[in-house]
């Protein structure tokens, strides 16, 4: 799941990358509904096993379907040239590939097939792309958004909702989350990268703000239905800004020649700090409250917003070659750097 936004990257047009990343994430999302939905309405005991047979039923699809697809031409570029090439016009729909393919070519000739050692190299040397995917990642998780989604239940049962009704508003938050993750796919390459980060991000800490100060009487009749209501608009903010960007931006920055490898630390990044936020949700709730849970995340929200604002460059409508050069992290660059 993890490794379709670099794969996406790669065979995308500069001017519909964002979208097509950002769809992933909107089928994601789209996932987690239906997996609410099924859960609600196979609340029985053989109900698991229909759950799980049609989520098996859908992997299948897509395996089958990944049989089918050709490698990234920026991937074959560095094994075979007439390959990629055929790769390229494949994902364009046409011959006249010409322009873009002298791009990748040149980016693959200031490449050479590096040792374990120069590949350890090349990825310290490409460490600011690292801090910028990396860091997103991070705020993305310990800015308590998805741990709080895993106790969505529990947060409004505590809110004054019954067992079957809290599974439903559970529901209700999964359509929030597709109906968010939808428009700002269908945005992100006509606002940018930017806006959209620090306008879901500003508004996660308006709505951790108001949870937090809403939580102190959530045994009152209104102050139940007004957190719920501000839950729905910590996800709706969510997944306007981080949920569809931070891996966007992830794959975007990266250079080709460690793009796999800084995906793959980027996977561990977003699970390790996602147990540490989701296992430190209750100690956290038992030590200082649900108020004061939300007012450390609204906390959190403000660091992450200072360093969207003051370290991640705008990417939109750059070739993924543009992005690298415009980082100083292609490798003419690099290696005039060294010399």
């Amino acid at each position: 799941m993890h490794s379709a936004p670099a794969y996406i990257a790669e065979i995308a047009p500069s001017h519909l990358r964002g979208l097509l990343i950002a769809l992933k994430e909107t089928l994601i999302v789209l996932g987690i509904l239906l997996g609410y939905l099924v859960g609600y309405l196979c609340n029985f005991a053989s109900g698991w096993r229909i759950i799980w047979g049609s989520a098996s039923l859908l992997a299948c699809v897509s395996f089958v379907g990944m049989l089918f697809q050709p490698e990234s031409p920026r991937f074959l570029a560095s094994r075979s040239l007439g390959k990629a090439e055929e790769a390229l016009k494949y994902f364009r729909a046409c011959e006249n590939v010409a322009e873009e393919f002298e791009g990748i070519e040149e980016a693959v000739e200031e490449d050479s097939r590096p040792s374990l050692l120069d590949k350890i190299r090349e990825i310290w040397q490409a460490r600011k792309a690292f801090v910028i995917g990396g860091g997103l990642l991070f705020f993305q998780q310990i800015s308590g958004q998805p741990a709080v989604l895993y106790f969505a239940p529990t947060i409004f049962t505590n809110a004054g909702l019954g067992a079957q009704a809290s599974k439903f508003a559970s529901v209700l938050v999964g359509v929030v989350k597709l109906v968010a993750t939808t428009v700002a796919s269908l945005k992100v390459d006509s606002f940018g990268r930017r806006p959209l980060l620090l306008s879901g991000i500003s508004l996660m800490i308006v709505a951790l703000a108001l949870l937090s100060f809403t939580s102190v009487w959530h045994s009152s009749t209104l102050a139940s239905r007004l957190i719920i209501a501000e839950l729905m608009v910590l996800v709706t903010a969510y997944q306007i800004g981080f949920g569809p960007i931070s891996w966007l931006m992830l794959t975007e920055v990266c250079p080709l020649r460690v793009r796999g490898n800084m995906v793959g630390l980027g996977v561990s990044t977003n699970f390790a700090f996602n147990i540490v936020a989701t296992q430190t949700l209750p100690i956290l709730s038992n030590a200082a409250g649900m108020s004061g849970l939300f007012a450390l995340y609204c906390l959190v929200s403000i660091v992450s917003f200072l360093f969207v604002y003051f370290v991640v460059p705008e990417t939109k409508g750059k070739t993924l070659e543009e992005i690298e050069v415009l980082l100083g992290l292609d490798a003419k660059h690099q290696h005039s750097t060294l010399l």
